[in-house]
Order: structure tokens, then C-alpha cells, then sequence
């Protein structure tokens, strides 16, 4: 044995491991057996002189005797002693020939048995098909690589051949370490276990292996080290698919059931045990008769049985029973795996417990049709019921009616108290909605604050009215929502079958109209719908599709009114206000217009048509030698969001020439409670501009001391409404005086608008309104007839308003 403990063989031809041995020419012998050839030749040569000395002496000895015991002549005794000496040589010449005629034999025979075993041993280890042998000298050239080692590593013997083990087959980060364990062995004889490597191919892919080593010594003394390598790919992989097959089956979330061929029950995942109630040591060993329910007949099982021996598999609902004593609804699928020889060794059962299921899907029914946060029926759900019940209504003659319901102003709440605020507003809006509806009565959630409700009218439209406005007083009650007490309105908009539509589709259409009339109507209303209706939508299409155009045709034009100084009693500014008039339409009205514009978005690119016309006319008007004025223009909310307020202003400021404190916008309260954090960066970006910043219609909307103390405004506008009324009005000369008192206080300006009276100015005066504007003073002009109006420095009607050149904006 060597010193790796593996026996010594040790031929070699050119690519053999074993090292050949001449043996002068006359034949060939191997260095592991020539102690065998030692002991025989020593042997034989002993016999072959032990022969020779006893044939010698008995030739001596007998023919001595023979010539002394013959009776022959002295002369022809002197002769036969003469020639005996030559017969001797003759005789033993003769039987040493003889006895190496029968050695070669031997010997010959020997050798080639010893020829066909170095064969058979080269032929092995060469044509090995699953092991791969190499063989390395000990400064780790390759020396030996068999066909097996081409097809696992895929170098070629030639490729292989002089190149080092540790750049061939071993991966870069294990060099080192694969270096010193050879030079353990070669000089400390630490052998290398076997075990599983992973090595690398040619083409830089790993491969598994296990590697056995043999460290021998060949004719020279000189050590050379042999790795006997089994591809392990094809045991790893069956590995991997058997840890998946194991994870599968243990980790699976439906119940995996295994019975062998007489229906005896193997192995149970979790699962199915979840399910059943039952532990694994209760199942294995019983048949599946235990889960059984009862509730399905001989047929029933026949026929499954009958698929699972013709067909190899069945699937279908079942009842189980559990371990409790529970029946469930199972969906259960069974395949019978056979083995090689074709005969049925297992059955597979994969069960879903059905209950869990249908539960799931009747959630996802319920949140497919249903609003998520309300539980209402959504969209989807409305259409199915709404079409059925068109169709019981046209079965049997009674008449239905829809209706939008779209709360007033919802955004305002979302915007200022936050989305979770206004979630539980909605909850509170339904429950209050739902304790005035009927049983019969369907209640949907569209999206958003807007509600659809599916109304039974069999009755007339006086009562559902009726019942319309009882809902709008419920609504009415003012909601307590964290602390907030908060009223809510609602516009609804009424469409009925027969009577005005046939079909779900037209029905919506038509009630939404309605919604939209009812808000137009003021809010907080419900309208019927009416063809009228129908004609205005029309026309409100038919308007908006020439409004999409008036830019471009140039016909729009600004008016410009102007704002007073009510101390001096000065024209100081004036707000630009925008103007329609259609090539066939004529003069359009902005209550017209205007709505349609914003809710289209063409308000945007009017809105800075408008912006970039007025600063123009104003900086024309400063070249044309008159004083500063400060224009005022309004920013719609959807411009504001939707656009780049700040680029706009500057950049048509840098066009017109205009300077930035010329020029004020006009901001409504919504913009100002929609994303706090970047209204008021960019107000600041706009101040930075020169630009002063007004609220308009102040007061109409959600106000909020909190953003009139962070926002960087200039003045407030006292909207019309308010003014209306001042004189006779208590409660609104009182909203007024808070008003002006609010601004004082803030050091903002205030403006009162619509001012059409003597007694609304000297109310406005005494309570310390600083500026104002309205028909007292002037209608909106156009440009020339405000020119005008402002040279000619005349007192307006109603008063002793008067121009001066040397007016300026109040600071």
C-alpha cells in the first residue's frame, strides 16, 4: 500500500498511469510484481545448481562404478575416463537446455497474463464513463486525464496535459487553500479526504463533485497524486426537486393527502391536518373512509373509483366530515401514480377546504360591488339593480326614478380638516342618509361625495319631493366630527322612468343634468328634470366647443373698472374683467362663460390671455404718460394648481414691461387651504416678484384666521353680497365690520365691491373701508372709455370722485 492506502500500481505509457519497465529487450516486467520475479529466478536458479551437483555427482559416481564394475580393457577404461569429462558437458548441456526450454514456457505465459491485466486496467480507468481520473505530478502538472474527465471538466487530454491542477478545474478562491493541502500531504503526509467539491469547468460553470485521492510513488521514487472525480450534478438536482417536492408538500396551503395502493393512508401534510382536525399519528394507517360525511351515496363513490382506475385521476366538490364532527364543502382532486412497472403504488389527494373559499370569493364579490369605505353598493352593483328593476318597472307598469346626490363644498372639509376627517363625515352623511330611506329604496356611493339613489315613485313626484326635501334637512343638522361641528348641504338632481329616460344610462345622464342645475339653482336644492334641462346641456357643449376657440379668434376683450380711494376719493386701480363677444353669438355673458370655462379648463389659457392683455393695456397706459396704476387681476383656482403661477407672472411681466407692484392677483379661499405648505412658498416666490396678492369674494368661502396670519396677503374684498344689504341688514353690516376690523388688525387693505349707493358708501366710510368699487362709481369700461374717463378727472355719478394725475396706489 502507498502512502495514500491505495496499492502500488505502477505502469506508465504515454498517458497511462502506469510506469513500464524494460527488461532487456526480452520481455517486460512490472515494478509491483518483481519481488515475484526475484523469489523465482532465486529459486529456480538453487534448483537448477542442486541439479547440477547431483547429476554431476552421480555421473561421477556411477560411471566410476560402472567402468570399475565392467570387465573392460585398462586401454579402453583410460579411454572412456578420458571422454567422460566431454559426455558430462554434453549430458548436463542437454538437461540445462531442456529445463530453460520449460522455463521460458513459463515465463512467457506469465507475462502475457500479466500484459492482458495492465490491458485491462488501462482499458478501466481510461473508458471509466461516470468517473473522471486524473493524475497529477507532485508540482501538480497533469499527467493522466481520462475520457470521463473531458466530458466533466471539457478540456481535452491535449488541452489538459502540462497545465496545473489549481488553473483547470479549481475556482479561484480555493487555490490557495487546495495548494497547501497538497504540499500537507506530499511533505507531512496529511492526506486529503474525500468528500463533495465544487469544481470548475472550462467554460467557468461550477460543478459538484465527489473527489476521492490516491497519493503513489512511480519507478522513480518520484510521488504522483491521482483524483478519482463522480459527477454529483444529477444527485444535486434530484436532491433539489426532492426538497421541493418536500416543501410543497409541507408548506402547501391546501391539504395534501398520500395513500398507498390499498388505500392506507402514508403521510399527511399541515395543512390537510388543519383542516380535518386530526393529527398525522391519527391518520396514518386508517383509510380515508374517516373523513367520510355520509352524505354521498354508493354512486357517488363508484364513480370515482372508476375515473381514478381508468383515468389515473378524478376531482370534484365533496363533503368531509372533520374530526369535530363538522361537515365542510372540500374541493378534492386525486391522481394515482404508478410505478415502472405500470401498476398503481400511491394515490395523491389535494384538498381545499370549499367554506374558506366560497367565503373568499363572496368577499370578493362584496368588494367588487361594493364601496369600500361605505359598504354601499359601488357603481358596478347600481347598474345590475337599476337594469333589473327597469325591467320589473316596464313588467309591471310602475314608474322609478333616479337620483344624483352630490355634496356641497366636500372638498373644502378634505382640503382644511384632512382626508380622514372627511372619510368619517362621508360614514355620518350615509347613516343619516339611510334613516331616511325606505326598505325598497337602493343606495349607492358613485365615487367621491357624489351618491346615486334607485327610488321607487309609484307615488308622484309631489311625494317624492317630499321626500327629497326631508333629506335635505336631515343633512341640514350640523355632524359632529372630532370636535368640529360642520354642516354639510347636498344638490340632487332627479331623472324618472318612463317619463324621461328608458335606460340606466340615459336615466344617470339625465339626473346629473339635474344635479348640476340644482347647484347652478344656488345649492342645497334638488331639481326634476326637464327637457329644458336637456337643451341648456346642449347648449352649454355648443358654448364651450366656440369658447375653445374665442383665444385664438380674438375675440375675447377686457373691460376694466375702477377701484377708489374712499379717503381721497381717487381712481387708484381698477380690476380687469374679461369679455366674450362671438362673431354669431354676439356679447356673451361671463355668469355664462365663465362656469363653463372653468369646469372645462379653458380657464387656463383664458385665464392668461387675460393676465398678459391686462398688464400690456396697463403698461401702455404708462407710456402714454399716466400714472401708476395698480390692475387687478383674478387667478382662478384650477390656473393656480394646474400651471406655474410664479413662470406665468414673470414671465409676462419681463414681455409687457410692466413692474411686478403694478399688478395684484386676485385669489379665492380655496386656493389658499389646498396644500398649505406649498401655496405659501409660492405666494412668496410671487411677492418676490413685486406682486401684491388679494382675496377676493373674502368671507364666502371657508375662512380661516390660520392662513390669513401665515399667508402673505395685501387686502381683502368684502364680496358683493354682504354689501348688498349693510344698511337694512343688521347681521350683515355686522359680517362687514368684522371684515374691515379683521383687516385693520392684520394690517391689511380692504375693498368693498358691488357699492351702488350713497348710504352703502357712507357705511363703508365711517367703518373704515379703505377703497371700493361698483356702479356708483363706474361700470366696467373698455380701454378707451376708461382712458377717458380717467383724463377727464370729472366726478363719477353718485358722487364727488375725481382723477388726479398724480394718484398712486395705496401702499
Amino acid at each position: 500500500m502507498g502512502r495514500g492506502g491505495s496499492a502500488e500500481l505502477t505502469y506508465k505509457h504515454d498517458d497511462w498511469p502506469f510506469r513500464m519497465v524494460g527488461n532487456g529487450g526480452r520481455g517486460t516486467g512490472m515494478q509491483g510484481f518483481r519481488p515475484f520475479f526475484r523469489s523465482a529466478s532465486l529459486h529456480y536458479a538453487l534448483r537448477v545448481v542442486a541439479a547440477y551437483f547431483a547429476i554431476a555427482a552421480l555421473w561421477l559416481g556411477l560411471l566410476d562404478h560402472l567402468v570399475a564394475w565392467s570387465q573392460v580393457s585398462p586401454a579402453l577404461r583410460a579411454e572412456i575416463l578420458r571422454w567422460q569429462g566431454w559426455a558430462f558437458v554434453l549430458f548436463s548441456a542437454a538437461c540445462l537446455f531442456l529445463a530453460l526450454w520449460w522455463s521460458r514456457g513459463r515465463v512467457e505465459h506469465r507475462l502475457e497474463q500479466l500484459r492482458a491485466s495492465e490491458l485491462r486496467f488501462r482499458s478501466l480507468f481510461e473508458r471509466l464513463p461516470a468517473i473522471a481520473v486524473q493524475g497529477y505530478a507532485a508540482n501538480h502538472e497533469v499527467i493522466f486525464w481520462n475520457a470521463a474527465s473531458e466530458r466533466l471538466y471539457g478540456y481535452r487530454a491535449e488541452e489538459a496535459r502540462g497545465r496545473l491542477l489549481e488553473e483547470l478545474i479549481v475556482p479561484v478562491e480555493w487555490r490557495e487553500a487546495v495548494r497547501q493541502q497538497i504540499t500537507d500531504w506530499l511533505e507531512k503526509g496529511q492526506a486529503i479526504p474525500p468528500g463533495e467539491l465544487l469544481l470548475m469547468r472550462k467554460d467557468g460553470s461550477r460543478v459538484p463533485v465527489y473527489s476521492s485521492h490516491v497519493l503513489i510513488e512511480n519507478v522513480r521514487g518520484e510521488q504522483e497524486m491521482y483524483c478519482l472525480d463522480v459527477d454529483l450534478s444529477a444527485l444535486k438536482q434530484a436532491e433539489a426537486k426532492v426538497r421541493l417536492s418536500e416543501a410543497v408538500f409541507n408548506d402547501s396551503a391546501e391539504g395534501i393527502l398520500v395513500t398507498d395502493a390499498d388505500n392506507r393512508i402514508v403521510s399527511a401534510n399541515d395543512a390537510f391536518c388543519r383542516i380535518s382536525g386530526y393529527s398525522p399519528e391519527e391518520v396514518v394507517g386508517q383509510t380515508p373512509n374517516i373523513f367520510s360525511s355520509g352524505r354521498h351515496d354508493y354512486g357517488f363513490y363508484a364513480s370515482m373509483w372508476r375515473n381514478l382506475l381508468e383515468k389515473g385521476r378524478w376531482h370534484g366538490e365533496i363533503l368531509n366530515r372533520k374530526k369535530n364532527g363538522d361537515v365542510y364543502p372540500a374541493w378534492l382532486a386525486i391522481s394515482a401514480v404508478e410505478d415502472e412497472e405500470g401498476s398503481i403504488s400511491h394515490f395523491v389527494a389535494i384538498l381545499s377546504d370549499f367554506s374558506e373559499r366560497r367565503a373568499f370569493e363572496e368577499r370578493l364579490e362584496f368588494v367588487a360591488n361594493h364601496d369600500a369605505l361605505t359598504g354601499l353598493p359601488n357603481r358596478v352593483l347600481l347598474r345590475d339593480r337599476a337594469e333589473r328593476a327597469l325591467m320589473l318597472a316596464a313588467r309591471d307598469g310602475f314608474s322609478l326614478a333616479m337620483v344624483v346626490l352630490d355634496l356641497d363644498h366636500f372638498k373644502i372639509v378634505n382640503d382644511s380638516l384632512g382626508h380622514a376627517s372627511g372619510d368619517r363625515l362621508l360614514l355620518a352623511v350615509v347613516d343619516r342618509l339611510q334613516s331616511c330611506l325606505a326598505e325598497a329604496d337602493t343606495f349607492c356611493r358613485q365615487g367621491g361625495d357624489e351618491f346615486i339613489l334607485l327610488i321607487p315613485a309609484d307615488a308622484g313626484r309631489e311625494q317624492l319631493g317630499s321626500k327629497l326635501q326631508h333629506m335635505l334637512a336631515s343633512l341640514a343638522q350640523p355632524f359632529d366630527i372630532e370636535g368640529h361641528s360642520l354642516i354639510i348641504t347636498a344638490s340632487m338632481g332627479v331623472a324618472q322612468f318612463p317619463d324621461d329616460a328608458h335606460s340606466v344610462d340615459e336615466l344617470l345622464l339625465k339626473a346629473e343634468t339635474a344635479m348640476y342645475h340644482a347647484k347652478q339653482a344656488g345649492r342645497n336644492a334638488y331639481r326634476f328634470f326637464s327637457e329644458q334641462m336637456n337643451a341648456d346641456a346642449h347648449e352649454r357643449l355648443a358654448l364651450q366647443s366656440r369658447l375653445s376657440q374665442a383665444v385664438e379668434r380674438g375675440e375675447l376683450l377686457l373691460h376694466y373698472q375702477p377701484q377708489i380711494d374712499l379717503r381721497t376719493r381717487r381712481i387708484i386701480g381698477a380690476e380687469a374683467l374679461v369679455r366674450w363677444r362671438d362673431r354669431e353669438l354676439g356679447l356673451v355673458s361671463p355668469a355664462k362663460f365663465i362656469p363653463v370655462a372653468e369646469e372645462s379648463g379653458l380657464i387656463i389659457p383664458i385665464g392668461e390671455w387675460v393676465l398678459r392683455e391686462a398688464c400690456r393695456q396697463v403698461q401702455l397706459w404708462r407710456e402714454q404718460g399716466l400714472p401708476e396704476l395698480l390692475i387687478a387681476v383674478n387667478m382662478s383656482a384650477l390656473q393656480f394648481k394646474r400651471s406655474d403661477p410664479v413662470e406665468t407672472v414673470r414671465q409676462i411681466l419681463e414681455e409687457t414691461g410692466l413692474p411686478g407692484h403694478c399688478l395684484e392677483l386676485e385669489l379665492t379661499e380655496s386656493i389658499l387651504i389646498d396644500d398649505a405648505n406649498l401655496i405659501l412658498e409660492t405666494l412668496r416666490r410671487l411677492k418676490a416678484l413685486g406682486v401684491q396678492l388679494a382675496i377676493d369674494d373674502f368671507g364666502t368661502g371657508y375662512s380661516s384666521l390660520a392662513y390669513l396670519k401665515r399667508f402673505p396677503i395685501d387686502k381683502l374684498k368684502i364680496d358683493q353680497s354682504f354689501v348688498r344689504d349693510i344698511v337694512d341688514d343688521a347681521d350683515e353690516a355686522a359680517i362687514v365690520h368684522t371684515i374691515i376690523q379683521l383687516g385693520r388688525n392684520l394690517k391689511m387693505r380692504t375693498l368693498a365691491e358691488g357699492v351702488e349707493t350713497e348710504s352703502q358708501l357712507a357705511f363703508l366710510r365711517v367703518e373704515g373701508c379703505r377703497e371700493a368699487q361698483g356702479y356708483l362709481f363706474s361700470k366696467p369700461l373698455p380701454p378707451d372709455d376708461f382712458l377717458a374717463l380717467f383724463r377727464q378727472g370729472r366726478a363719477l355719478a353718485g358722487g364727488s370722485i375725481q382723477s388726479v394725475p398724480s394718484a398712486v396706489p395705496v401702499q
